[in-house]
């Protein structure tokens, strides 16, 4: 996990990256809540599924990188008030309803 990667300077480790997605530039904690990102950290599942050709062939070629915080960005972020100096967040409200977006900017405040 990105919190305890050497090559990253602790005091970087004060911004956040909501809604990565694919894009992981060191230096930020990074956090995704996608399906592609949770089945990425199950290996055995994203087998199945690719067996039972229950998704897209496409979706198990993704290079999801396995320093990605899992969380929902629906729900509280996982961090105590005042963590970060820097928060980013690019094509990921757009996919949350008004009142989850508020939530989570008012989260980005905290």
């Amino acid at each position: 996990m990105l919190l305890n990667d050497p090559a990253v300077p602790a005091n970087q480790l004060d911004r956040l990256h909501l809604g990565c997605g694919l894009t992981t530039p060191s230096g930020w904690l990074h956090m995704d809540g996608s399906w592609g990102a949770r089945l990425a950290r199950r290996p055995l599942l994203r087998g199945t599924l690719r067996a039972l050709r229950l998704a897209p062939p496409a979706l198990f070629e993704v290079p999801w990188s396995p320093d990605i915080l899992i969380h929902d960005l629906r729900d509280r972020l996982p961090f105590p008030d005042h963590s970060f100096r820097a928060v980013y967040c690019s094509h990921t409200l757009e996919h949350l309803y008004l009142h989850e977006a508020r939530s989570l900017l008012r989260e980005c405040l905290r």
